[in-house]
């Protein structure tokens, strides 16, 4: 038996959220292209259109200094500074302190790229 989402609802008798809308600001961080550009085209495919990029770190740093974003998807691929070092900067920098959902992504093999397109 599955239970739909709604039907759960309404067995705790709470109204479901409000749906979050599309205009979340994702920062993907990632040092391989092929993975930027599949996260930003299957983001962008289910409705999100503040997709930014950075290629390392750094990047990610100042793109966060410029204009914070609500969503990281950071590889834990980066040696130094590593996706912890960016998060510690995160939570002690003032110009970048935001609530902030933190994913931290592995990296990926040539046959898992293919098999997300």
């Amino acid at each position: 038996m599955t239970i739909d989402s709604e039907d759960i609802y309404k067995l705790f008798h709470v109204p479901p959220p409000p749906a979050f809308g599309n205009e979340l600001d994702i920062l993907i961080v990632d040092a391989e292209m092929d993975v930027r550009l599949i996260l930003t085209h299957h983001l962008q495919k289910v409705g999100f259109n503040k997709v930014r990029v950075a290629r390392d770190i750094l990047a990610a740093h100042d793109a966060m200094r410029q204009q914070p974003a609500h969503v990281l998807l950071v590889s834990n691929d980066f040696s130094a500074p590593s996706a912890s070092d960016f998060i510690a900067e995160l939570r002690d920098d003032a110009a970048m302190q935001k609530d902030v959902l933190v994913l931290i992504t592995f990296p990926l093999k040539k046959p898992e790229i293919m098999f997300a397109l």
